[in-house]
Parts: structure tokens; C-alpha cells; sequence
């Protein structure tokens, strides 16, 4: 996951951002020549928010569903008596990220009191 976050303080009180949220994920389940593929879910935002104001990025989601059926080789697979050696599995998952972020805008006072250096 990456996060790219580009301030600039306005008034003194309010800060203008360009967000850009990037979440790269390799597919396992279909490789080509061994190499799976990458999916780039991407997002980006231009906003305004006041100092120490809080905002919630969301929206990369992922839903997965699995279907598994397992058993007895062979007898698994005679009709009808199949069905008493083998066993299937049903399972959704959902995932989500949230993104909290409280940007605050730093005085040149309280920047006199922070080192810069040895």
C-alpha cells in the first residue's frame, strides 16, 4: 500500500490536500508462465480540511468467496453414493481499509523549540 499526501497551508487555519491512495495485489489464482497478475486499485482526492480536523479515506475494498468440495478420490464421484464421501465448503470474506488522517499545521513558534541538526 502507498500513500501520497501533498499539503498547502491556505489561511493558517486551513490546508488544502491531494491524497492519492495506491493498494497493488497479486493475483495467485491466475498465473501466466508462473508471474500472477497485478491488480492496481487507486484512488485520488483533492479536499480541504481544517486544522486538526480529522477525514476518512475508504473505498479499497476486496470481496472473496470460496467454494471447496472435498472427499474420497473416486467414491467421491459415483452418483448419488457420492454424496456420502464428500463435503463442501462455502466461505465470504470482505475486507476493508480506512485511512485516518489529521493533518496539523505547525506555528513558526513551535518550530524554534525543534532541533534541526547535531
Amino acid at each position: 500500500m502507498r500513500l501520497e499526501i501533498t499539503p498547502h497551508v491556505i489561511d493558517g487555519k486551513n490546508i488544502k490536500m491531494t491524497i492519492v491512495v495506491r493498494k497493488d495485489e497479486a493475483d495467485f489464482t491466475r498465473q501466466v508462465s508462473g508471474n500472477p497478475p497485478i491488480f492496481v486499485k487507486e484512488t485520488k482526492t483533492d479536499l480541504v480540511v481544517a486544522d486538526g480536523e480529522t477525514i476518512v479515506i475508504s473505498g479499497l475494498t476486496k470481496q472473496k468467496k470460496d467454494n471447496t468440495i472435498n472427499g474420497v478420490p473416486w467414491l467421491k464421484e459415483v452418483p448419488v453414493l457420492g454424496w456420502l464421501f464428500k463435503g463442501e465448503g462455502k466461505s465470504e470474506s470482505m475486507e476493508e481499509v480506512l485511512i485516518f488522517i489529521t493533518p496539523n499545521i505547525i506555528k513558526p513558534q513551535e518550530m524554534a523549540g525543534i532541533q534541526t541538526g547535531p
